[in-house]
């Protein structure tokens, strides 16, 4: 087979395997931009749907851009502070959905404003950060660790070469983690002196992962400067077979669903000879 041949074949092997991806993995991509009062845009402001950890922030001049698995009806919501929460609800049928969204200004008045002593509950989304799996993988530095990806968030931070997560100037025991609700007891690899460890799970176990910098309630216990919650994923909606074409080998896989249960197996097939017939 001539060089000229084999290039179209490795082309056409890439078409399918382009085909074949949008097929399986249908997503719906969801854009805009977000503008305040003069139209003028607002950056940073916190663009998602509501009651999953699909979203985003906005970019500078107040654009956003987001992908999405999830089908059907949907709210999308929009917040900033000073702003009013906006939402709509949108239909999700794995086609690119573009809307602007003005913002109106909150009226502030001042025998509103309430002090607390800084106690709330766990899972109060406007006083923790939400963080998906993507959020932590794609963070500078911290190598998909969980808890290397929260040291870059304001008020938390690793001591050294200590084993641990501290917040605020407390000590490491004072940030639990909870996985479903059950405080994990070792969090951490085994600790080797003067070398911190990274945490014991992949950012991909969980559906997202909520943590704050403040102290939460008498759900979790003592007096806690933080607390990392985390939900693991939970059941497909549905039985699913998937198969991936690529230029180097090909994939394939099924999970199938029961009443309470899933059970996937999947298979991935690698192999170099094209390239190395190509290219010696």
């Amino acid at each position: 087979m001539s060089v000229r041949s084999k290039i179209k074949l490795l082309q056409a092997i890439l078409i399918c395997l382009c085909f074949s991806l949008k097929f399986s993995y249908a997503q719906t991509t969801i854009s805009g931009k977000i503008t305040g009062e003069q139209g003028r845009s607002i950056p940073g402001a916190n663009v998602y749907l509501k009651n999953t950890y699909d979203g985003t922030s906005c970019s500078a001049d107040g654009s956003f851009s987001f992908t999405t698995k999830k089908t059907g009806q949907a709210i999308l919501v929009v917040n900033y502070i000073s702003y009013e929460t906006y939402e709509q609800t949108i239909e999700l049928k794995g086609d690119d959905i573009e809307i602007n969204i003005k913002l109106e200004v909150s009226l502030t008045r001042i025998d509103a404003v309430t002090i607390s002593a800084g106690m709330f509950e766990a899972g109060d989304e406007k006083k923790s950060v939400i963080l998906n799996s993507l959020d932590i993988v794609t963070t500078a530095g911290s190598g998909a660790d969980i808890v290397s990806a929260l040291t870059t968030l304001p008020g938390a931070s690793m001591v050294g070469g200590q084993t641990g997560l501290y917040v605020r100037g407390g000590e490491g025991r004072e940030a639990q983690t909870f996985i479903d609700g059950m405080r994990v007891a070792h969090p951490f690899y085994s600790s080797i002196p003067d070398i911190s460890q990274r945490g014991r799970f992949s950012p991909f176990l969980f559906q997202g992962t909520y943590f704050s910098t403040g102290g939460y309630s008498a759900e979790y216990g003592q007096g806690l400067s933080s607390a990392l919650i985390l939900n693991t994923e939970g059941l497909p909606p549905e039985s699913y077979t998937s198969i991936s074409l690529m230029t180097l080998g090909a994939g394939a896989g099924h999970n199938h669903l029961w009443d309470k249960t899933s059970l996937g197996v999947f298979a991935n097939y690698t192999n170099l000879n094209p390239y190395t017939d190509l290219v010696k």
